[in-house]
């Protein structure tokens, strides 16, 4: 492993950490119901960061949900785990259905009009699938004239109509 590999791990992972302290500090005032209980809504589908598996959460969505609920003083057994997929979380928080979402949000200026954002805890880059003998696409530019599939409510596509293929498909 190069010192910069290593150099850039050591700094993911501070800068985790130090995004799940300030999660923790935003998050100060989530009240637990009747019951005693936070609810977190994550996404069930998304493997390595927020997965229903067994019955079983699992992912970085959800370890960085259990740290966030541990600084707020809950445990484990005290969390309520929700299904927030992508269209719903806002209206989720919104109408009082969970305490906080930790479920690969985008933050955008759109979506700061309508919830509060404690991070960001993760940075992702985005990236393209496609068929490995199709040669006509290497990069979004050429997605113009293509369809383009995405989950609903995220993010990605509408940056790509809206930055560098304004006649792609969605």
């Amino acid at each position: 492993m190069t010192f910069t590999n290593t150099f850039k791990r050591k700094a993911c992972r501070v800068i985790a950490a130090l995004a799940a302290v300030a999660c923790t500090m935003s998050l100060a005032a989530c009240g637990a119901d009747e019951t005693g209980k936070i609810r977190i809504g994550i996404k069930f589908d998304q493997p390595g960061l927020g997965f229903k598996k067994s019955g079983t959460y699992v992912g970085f969505d959800v370890d960085v949900a259990k740290y966030v609920a541990k600084k707020l003083g809950y445990s484990e057994d005290q969390i309520i785990w929700k299904e927030a997929p992508s269209k719903q979380r806002e209206a989720m928080i919104q109408n009082g259905d969970v305490d906080m979402i930790l479920a690969t949000y985008s933050i955008t200026d759109e979506r700061k009009k309508a919830v509060s954002f404690a991070g960001p805890y993760f940075v992702a880059g985005q990236d393209l699938l496609v068929r490995k003998d199709d040669n006509s696409i290497n990069g979004p530019e050429d997605l113009n004239g293509k369809r383009l599939c995405s989950v609903t409510g995220s993010t990605s596509a509408a940056t790509v109509k809206e930055k560098f293929a304004s006649e792609v498909q969605l």
